[in-house]
């Protein structure tokens, strides 16, 4: 940790004021791309909650979290701090640091008296963990600099927040944060993941607004669109609707798609068919992130039509089948449930995977045998 092996370097430097060790890039916005289609239904729907606390968005990769948020950012001129989080955020202090820069960039006068009390916390060499007493004072004097440093709303942005893995620490102090901070101040939060923080709580006092990949896929409409402003192709119905099928309306996929001499040379992407940058996409950025056990359970029902806990239990003659496939529902893994009627008339949880993340699975399970 640097902290520990450069004391006196780091004694030295503010973390809000100095550049030494923050790296500025992670507090600025993303560049708005030029090239968009705007979903001025799904901007609207965002604006109207804008008093919240939370806004959370979860969805799968490449659903276009980040650029959702900066869009909307953009599009109502909202004032807002910026933070891209990463797996070297591992800690409270980390994340103070970087929240309290972001925030210093709107107003200079903002962090001040915090980072007082986290330099002292560094010179002692004081680990954040078990003490309350620390993190009741970091939360008091980082509402009272909100109050202080700023009268108009504000909207703190924590994009990947997947990155920080649930750390408890982190959550229980954002927590208290939100349930306490003024109602200028709101909180964004993007995640591949549903985030361990107390969202029963905010929901219940109608402080949090969730959008899911329910919200953010794109319907036929949006495709058409997107293909002939983004791509200037005029695509015939059927092809619309097949990309919505193997897609699911996931917005990365219809790019990809789009992109696919493939697809259009060959309609067979429904039978297995599948473009090679898409199955790049899937192998880094979904399947190469997930544990063992998780991976050899997607290989395995790769084949199933549809499957619920039972029948992956029965075939693959395990037991944990609920748990796996609630830990991949978190996640947000490509998989889809819906609810179905049994016989007794009792109702069951039904899964499958979209078109496109089966075909993958698929041809990786083929590619193992």
């Amino acid at each position: 940790m640097i902290i520990s092996i450069f004391p006196q370097f780091m004694e030295t430097i503010n973390p809000v004021y100095g550049t030494g060790y923050l790296i500025q890039t992670r507090i600025m916005p993303p560049k708005l791309q030029e090239n968009l289609v705007i979903r001025t239904g799904l901007l609207d729907e965002i604006n109207s909650s804008s008093g919240k606390k939370l806004i959370l968005v979860t969805a799968p990769s490449g659903y276009g979290k980040s650029s959702l948020i900066n869009e909307y950012l953009v599009y109502y001129k909202k004032t807002a701090a910026w933070v891209h989080l990463n797996r070297e955020f591992k800690n409270l202090f980390s994340l103070l640091n970087y929240i309290t820069a972001s925030l210093n960039r709107l107003n200079p006068e903002f962090g001040s008296n915090l980072t007082e009390l986290i330099n002292l916390c560094i010179k002692e060499n004081k680990n954040f963990a078990g003490q309350e007493n620390v993190i009741s004072e970091l939360t008091g004097r980082f509402i009272n600099e909100l109050v202080f440093s700023f009268s108009s709303d504000v909207f703190i942005v924590l994009d990947d927040y997947h990155e920080l893995d649930n750390n408890t620490e982190i959550n229980n102090f954002l927590d208290g944060l939100i349930k306490e901070m003024p109602d200028n101040i709101h909180f964004i939060i993007s995640s591949r993941e549903i985030p361990g923080l107390n969202l029963a709580y905010l929901g219940s006092k109608q402080e949090l607004k969730h959008l899911t990949l329910n919200e953010l896929n794109f319907n036929s409409e949006e495709i058409k669109l997107l293909a002939n402003e983004i791509y200037k192709r005029e695509l015939p119905e059927s092809s619309i609707e097949l990309i919505y099928t193997v897609t699911g309306g996931w917005v990365t996929g219809i790019h990809l798609v789009i992109q696919s001499a493939d697809f259009f040379s060959n309609s067979g992407i429904l039978n297995d068919v599948l473009p090679r940058n898409i199955y790049i996409y899937f192998a880094e950025e979904v399947f190469g992130r997930l544990k063992d056990s998780q991976r050899s359970f997607l290989l395995k029902t790769s084949h199933l039509q549809g499957f619920n806990e039972n029948i992956c239990n029965n075939i693959l003659d395990i037991t944990d089948s609920r748990e796996i496939l609630k830990s991949l529902m978190e996640k947000n893994i490509f998989l889809e449930e819906k609810g179905v009627i049994t016989e007794s008339g009792s109702v069951e949880t039904d899964y499958n995977y979209i078109q496109l993340f089966k075909n993958f699975l698929v041809k990786k399970s083929c590619r193992r045998t």
